[in-house]
């Protein structure tokens, strides 16, 4: 008998509740970690949800996705990614953040290889390099359309304010 050894080397950092773990390729969660990787992008879990060591992520669909996006974006997008946001660890959406600022959501049920297309498209038909950093995000989550918005105006969302913060529409402080 044989045993073949495989060394596992991580391709992102998984940021949730607080904890920072490594990935591997294959979507297993290696580790843990206390610092931030210098050589790693980050996928930042926007829910509060634990990932348990040695397991594989339940949605192998969206880091094959995030995985793919990441080894293709800088041949085609000139701003690099610094961040990549999913909106839990089964969801079937994800934002990848740019360098300049700005995010773009992608739907991980269509090809990678198509939605980064109408992303170049867009960017180079749409919005110049000079307006790139007003720019807050590019929405490519539907098949045939395809949003844009710049940032304070009021397609773009915000983080809600505390309570005592909160001033009504045309008070002042």
């Amino acid at each position: 008998a044989s045993i073949e050894i495989k060394e596992r080397v991580p391709v992102f950092a998984l940021k949730a509740n607080n904890r920072m773990y490594l990935v591997d390729e294959d979507g297993m969660v290696m580790t843990e970690v206390t610092i931030e990787p210098k050589n790693l992008f980050i996928v930042e879990d926007q829910v509060i949800e634990d990932y348990g060591i040695m397991e594989n992520l339940p949605n192998p669909k969206l880091f094959a996705f995030i995985i793919s996006t990441q080894k293709q974006w800088n041949s085609k997008i000139s701003s690099p990614i610094v961040l990549v946001k999913i909106p839990g660890k089964a969801s079937g959406e994800v934002q990848f953040v740019a360098e300049e600022g700005w995010g773009v959501f992608f739907d991980i049920s269509r090809p990678v290889l198509s939605q980064l297309g109408n992303l170049v498209l867009i960017l180079n038909r749409e919005i110049p390099a000079k307006n790139r950093t007003q720019l807050a995000y590019i929405d490519l989550r539907l098949s045939k359309w395809a949003y844009y918005c710049y940032k304070d105006s009021p397609c773009e969302v915000k983080p809600q304010q505390p309570a005592e913060e909160q001033v009504p529409t045309g008070a002042t402080k």
